[in-house]
Order: structure tokens, then C-alpha cells, then sequence
């Protein structure tokens, strides 16, 4: 990775004393890397926490060994991937990318993978968003974002606060939804239906989060997960948005929520 052009200002000398300065803080298993030279704009600018402080963010409430490994692209972005590990095999890889431009500082989620079938539901998932969710918040970060690329995938952040996001979004999944409520009109009582339409007729980009928190089960999934079955958006989380936080907040706080009643005729 090439280092950027050195300015007529910059200190070298200050660059070099932050960077020794920060590398005696680093915990063991926290990787970064050293190919940038300007460490104080790269990890101040991006990171906006010490080594120490991310790492034990990271590492909260994981059934595992975590490891964290950095590397910086620029003054604008940054790779923070992180992976957790259970009797010496890797079971959960999160890669996620960090960018800022005119319109602020976003966390990107880029791809979540349980690595090993055995490791789902205990918690490593949503413990490691709660963790990242902390860490941005704390950093000065306006957004997360990703793309929901598998179902379980888009009905999960849903569920737990995370908005379309731009209109595109919107109408592609409501033409989902409309899709799978036909095709399960003659099982979903009129009540939870009438539901259903009055979340597309209010419209907003909230829609996601309201569908996936509709209480009850269809064949033998959450409701909210076969409506919105079909095309995967992009969602965000506006770290700004003080409604939009409280609903991520409360969803953490009671993430079985969703009833397992079912809603069937």
C-alpha cells in the first residue's frame, strides 16, 4: 500500500512519536496496520478512538476470542475487520469499511458470515453490532449502512432499527411485500393484512423497520420475514436520528419481541 505525498507541513517527527505512542497501547490480538505513515490524521480522523478503547468496545460480551485488524487506505477510508474465534477455529468474520466525505463519517458493514453452522444464536452477531453500534456512536460517526444480502440478512437488521435507504429502496420492497401478501392472503387474518397496508400507505423509510417488528409467524417463520422476502436493500442507521436510535436501543434491549403467535385463519 503506498504511502500519500508527504505536505510541506506535515511533521514526520510528530507522526512517528504518535505512532510508537499508540502502538504500546495496542492489546494483543488487535492488528493494524502500519502502511500509512500519517498515523494522526488516519487514526484520529477515521478511528477517532484509542487502540485500547476500541479493542475492549469490540470485544464485550463475545463467547470468543476477538481479533481486530486495521488498515488504513487514506486519509478517507479505512478496513476494520474483526473475527471471532472458539477452540482455535475461526466460527464469525465481519467485514466493514470506514469512509468520510462532505456528508460525514459511515460505518460500513460490508459482510457478516457465521463461518460455522454450530456458532448461530449465541449471540456473536448482535452482541458485535451492539459493540460497533458503541464504538461509532462514541467516535463521532453519522451513519452506518449496509446491503442486506440474504433474507434472514435484511428481516434481521430491520427488526433491530436500521431504515431503507432512499425512496428506490422503499418501492422495490413494497413491491415485495404486496408480492408475498398475495401469495399468503388466504392464511394472514384480515387484521394483521389491513396492518400491512397501513404501513405501504404511510410510506417512509421506516416501513422496513415497522414490517419486521409485525408480531406473529407463517410457515413457520416471522411474519415481517416473509413479507419482505424478494430483493435486498440498502438500509442505514442515522446515529443522528434520536427516534431512529431509541427504536435500534429497545429493540437491543428486548430483541425476542417478535411474538411467536402465529397469524394464520
Amino acid at each position: 500500500m503506498p504511502y500519500l505525498d508527504i505536505n510541506s507541513d506535515f511533521d514526520v517527527a510528530a507522526a512517528k512519536n504518535r505512532h510508537d505512542f499508540l502502538s504500546k497501547q495496542i492489546p494483543e490480538g488487535l492488528g493494524i496496520s502500519r502502511a500509512f505513515l500519517n498515523w494522526t490524521v488516519a487514526w484520529d480522523g477515521l478511528i477517532g478512538q484509542e487502540p485500547d478503547r476500541l479493542y475492549n468496545t469490540l470485544s464485550r460480551n463475545i463467547p470468543g476470542t476477538v481479533t481486530a485488524f486495521i488498515d488504513f487506505s487514506g486519509t478517507a477510508g479505512a478496513d476494520l475487520n474483526v473475527s471471532v474465534k472458539q477452540n482455535q477455529r475461526f466460527v464469525f468474520e465481519a467485514e466493514n469499511t470506514i469512509t468520510t466525505d462532505c456528508t460525514g463519517k459511515t460505518l460500513r458493514f460490508e459482510e457478516w458470515m457465521i463461518k460455522d453452522t454450530d456458532s448461530r444464536r449465541q449471540g456473536i452477531g448482535l452482541n458485535l453490532f451492539n459493540n460497533l453500534l458503541q464504538f461509532a456512536s462514541g467516535a463521532g460517526f453519522d451513519r452506518i449502512a449496509l446491503r442486506a444480502g440474504r433474507e434472514d440478512g435484511k428481516y434481521f437488521w430491520a427488526r433491530h432499527g436500521f431504515y431503507l435507504k432512499d425512496e428506490f429502496h422503499k418501492a422495490t420492497l413494497f413491491e415485495n411485500v404486496l408480492q408475498n401478501l398475495s401469495e399468503y392472503s388466504d392464511t394472514i387474518l384480515s387484521g394483521i393484512q389491513e396492518a400491512v397496508y397501513s404501513i405501504i400507505d404511510e410510506g417512509g423509510l421506516d416501513a422496513s423497520w415497522k414490517l419486521a417488528r409485525l408480531p406473529g409467524m407463517v410457515g413457520g417463520m416471522p411474519l415481517g420475514w416473509r413479507l419482505m422476502a424478494g430483493n435486498n436493500p440498502e438500509y442505514i442507521l442515522n446515529l443522528r436520528d434520536p427516534l431512529q436510535m431509541a427504536r435500534v436501543r429497545a429493540s437491543l434491549e428486548r430483541p425476542a419481541a417478535i411474538c411467536p403467535v402465529p397469524v394464520v385463519s
